[in-house]
């Protein structure tokens, strides 16, 4: 029997949701009892990979995952509709705040962007390390926890433009929440992009174990 080879298939079945966590985890420990020390897969990052249910990229983990994001998204959206509409429909082109020539609201919200942009990848980053280096093992979870993260900071930045917008009516603001919008669609939690933040958060860790053996 080829262990690394049945374990990829395993792997797959329950990634395609053909197996449940609990399916997966005695059908791979049913492979490894069989598995001589020789036919053990020897790579710590494909040991890593094969042997932790809680990583895999599953239809039902990405679609929680899609469905947080899609969230946010439909919010801000929605926040930005409402703001259009009381400027165009309601107000004739003019803001809810008195008129002024320094638009501070809106000066305020390209500050806030300024920060939380970086800030939103800086902090995604950050507690992807501290997570892994506290033996942190579901990746998947982790994922969706620096997500949020990133993404909050990101929203804050948004609908400090939606209203600046509702109040002061300037196009800048709205260029605001514009560059949120696409920040957020280019890091939406596609498979693709979500399977290679795995791949790489695989090999991260690995290093991490590896260096943290050579401690002792």
């Amino acid at each position: 029997m080829n262990i690394p080879d049945e374990l990829l298939k395993l792997q797959e079945l329950h990634r395609t949701g053909g197996l449940t966590d609990d399916e997966f985890a005695k059908a791979k420990a049913a492979v490894l009892s069989q598995a001589s020390p020789a036919q053990a897969p020897a790579s710590p990052v494909a040991k890593d990979l094969l042997l932790q249910p809680q990583d895999d990229l599953t239809p039902q983990r990405l679609r929680t995952q899609q469905i947080t994001a899609g969230t946010l998204l439909l919010g801000i959206i929605a926040f930005l509709a409402v703001a259009i509409y009381q400027v165009w429909v309601e107000k004739n082109g003019q803001g809810l705040g008195a008129p002024r020539d320094l638009p501070i609201i809106t000066l305020v919200a390209i500050l806030v962007l300024s920060v939380c942009a970086p800030l939103s990848f800086i902090a995604r980053r950050w507690r992807t390390r501290q997570m892994l280096a506290a033996g942190h093992r579901g990746l998947m979870a982790l994922h969706g926890d620096s997500m949020v993260v990133g993404w909050t900071l990101l929203a804050s930045a948004a609908f400090t433009g939606c209203t600046a917008y509702l109040l002061e009516a300037r196009t800048l603001a709205l260029g605001v929440v514009g560059l949120v919008l696409l920040v957020m669609l280019c890091t939406f939690p596609t498979e693709a992009r979500v399977r290679n933040w795995l791949q790489r958060q695989t090999a991260l860790r690995s290093s991490m174990s590896r260096e943290e053996a050579g401690t002792f």
